[in-house]
């Protein structure tokens, strides 16, 4: 492990920084928001109102581990660390954990990001839902959010969220996103979050940034990733061609 990698996961710790945790207590992953709450002797804490039955006696005896996301400038970091304890009232949970494992820090522009504000071959739906959504399941009209797809990467997208039902207001760091591609009659879903957000614009509008969960070694991991890779050579070309139709 780099010393620097841990001093930049103990000074999100030390400043409370909000975080992504997941966690498999039955072998179905849970993603849900969190916040630090500072270290301790053999660890750290964080802090979530994440339904605390997931994280049971049982399942932190059967040696449940969580794993960490959160963005700093320029990078994505993810961690481990083995549950130790919970402690909940009135819905919330403080959770324990043992010291930070396999720290990973990557920057965000490793995959390539094609533009799509030429016009996108893509056709992109956006729903913000709760941590315990079963992502199969296609969510409710209400919560869907008005998006439009700036670039897009095989690791994550731009999108600017507009006022709607679901407007800019109600999107924060952290927050769980399900996410339907359609490109030349294919369709995938993909889980995301929420990693950056900048401030509003004149127009109430908003730019964030969503990391895609990572395309596991699976059917339909492959079948997203190559789905994903066909729009983006789409997007790239279409973007080559309005660059020489200018320059001509």
């Amino acid at each position: 492990m780099e010393a620097g990698h841990q001093a930049i996961v103990d000074s999100a710790i030390d400043s409370c920084s909000g975080v992504v945790a997941s966690i498999a207590p039955d072998a179905q992953t849970l993603s849900f928001s969190a916040r630090f709450g500072g270290r301790e002797a053999e660890g750290f804490i964080f802090q979530t109102d994440f339904p605390p039955e997931a994280l049971s006696p049982e399942a932190i005896r059967c040696g449940l581990r969580a794993t960490f996301h959160f963005g700093i400038p320029g990078a994505a970091v993810q961690f481990q660390a083995d549950v130790v304890s919970i402690e909940s009232s009135a819905g919330a949970a403080v959770v324990r954990c043992g010291a930070p494992l396999e720290i990973a820090v990557s920057q965000r522009r490793a995959h390539f990001r094609a533009s799509a504000q030429g016009g996108s071959q893509v056709d992109l739906i956006v729903w913000k839902i709760p941590t315990h959504w079963i992502l199969r399941d296609r969510p409710k009209p209400s919560m869907q959010l008005r998006v439009e797809l700036v670039d897009l990467s095989l690791g994550g997208m731009c999108l600017r969220v507009l006022a709607h039902r679901v407007g800019p207001g109600a999107v924060a760091i952290g927050d769980r996103l399900r996410a339907e591609f359609s490109h030349n009659k294919e369709s995938v879903v993909l889980e995301a979050a929420v990693i950056y957000r900048r401030s509003p614009e004149e127009d109430g509008s908003t730019r964030i940034g969503v990391a895609f969960r990572k395309l596991e070694n699976t059917i339909e991991g492959r079948r997203a990733a190559t789905l994903l890779n066909r729009a983006i050579a789409a997007l790239q070309r279409q973007n080559i061609r309005q660059r020489s139709a200018v320059g001509a």
